[in-house]
């Protein structure tokens, strides 16, 4: 299984004129859930758009490498949760990521989509 890897930021900007600076520059606004906290963080957005919009990249285990203070960084195994897209151009606007223990178990849902007839019609 290929390991799939997102360079993140901590993001200092927030709201409504932050996330729409962000866009601007090619990033997109994200955040992620852990422990009953969340992080503002900031991702690439064609790199993300390509692994959402691949075969099974909404539901992969993703490894976000977090840039926390420009020195240190860590690595967090994490879903995505939830995105947002915009109505009318299908653009990504913001993504929601769940962190995951490697420990435990998760409970996920998976579309399944039957593409073959059976034989008796």
């Amino acid at each position: 299984m290929e390991k799939i890897l997102i360079k993140a930021d901590k993001r200092p900007e927030i709201g409504k004129g932050g996330a729409r600076s962000l866009r601007r520059a090619g990033m997109l606004p994200a955040v992620v859930y852990s422990g009953g906290s969340s992080t503002p963080i900031k991702v690439p957005g064609k790199q993300m758009s390509g692994i959402i919009y691949s075969s099974a990249g909404e539901h992969s285990l993703i490894t976000l490498e977090l840039n926390e203070d420009g020195s240190r960084t860590s690595e967090h195994p994490v879903l995505i949760k939830d995105y947002q897209r915009d109505p009318v151009s299908e653009e990504i606007l913001h993504v929601d990521f769940m962190e995951v223990s490697l420990k435990e178990l998760v409970t996920v849902t998976v579309p399944l989509d039957i593409i073959k007839k059976p034989a008796g019609i």
